[in-house]
């Protein structure tokens, strides 16, 4: 065999393993989005709690009466938050219903990704581009599969078995 088919084939063979192995990473960071799903998008730029009621989704396009609360999710940078749905029970979303949650400003979080190491980046709790954090409201299309994150409610009125 002379040296050009050797050169061929070698070049063949590195080809077909640099392509199968871009291929075998297919972890991009936007798996949480699906297709079939609507979403809506919108700022938070302080850390507080949030509330979004009935109305606000009416003047954001979102037809409430056809919006069962039991479906709703909350992301924010590709991992879903907690949320409290007030009168989700009926799967009516019903006029004196809200969604509730603890929503947080942009941090250093997704910059230390431009850095080698942790040390060299310069505030791990302010962004260098923004502080804007984009959360994102979903209308999930199928809670067979996926069980929606939730608070859970708890009443204890008994503080005598507290130590003051």
């Amino acid at each position: 065999m002379n040296l050009f088919k050797l050169g061929v084939i070698f070049t063949l063979i590195l080809n077909i393993s640099a392509i199968s192995s871009l291929f075998a990473q297919n972890n991009y960071g936007f798996e949480w989005i699906k297709p079939y799903q609507t979403y809506y998008k919108f700022p938070v730029i302080k850390d507080a709690v949030y509330k979004i009621d009935s109305l606000t989704l009416a003047q954001n396009g979102i037809n409430v009466q056809k919006l069962n609360p039991q479906k709703l999710s909350l992301f924010k940078n590709g991992k879903e938050q907690l949320i409290y749905c007030a009168g989700e029970s009926d799967g009516i979303f019903n006029s004196t219903d809200y969604i509730q949650f603890f929503g947080q400003k942009n941090t250093g979080e997704l910059d230390k990704e431009l850095y080698t190491s942790d040390t060299e980046q310069a505030h791990v709790y302010s962004s260098l581009f923004t502080d804007t954090a984009w959360y994102f409201l979903c209308i999930n299309a199928d809670t067979s599969t996926h069980n929606p994150l939730r608070y859970t409610v708890s009443t204890d009125t008994s503080f005598s078995a507290f130590t003051p």
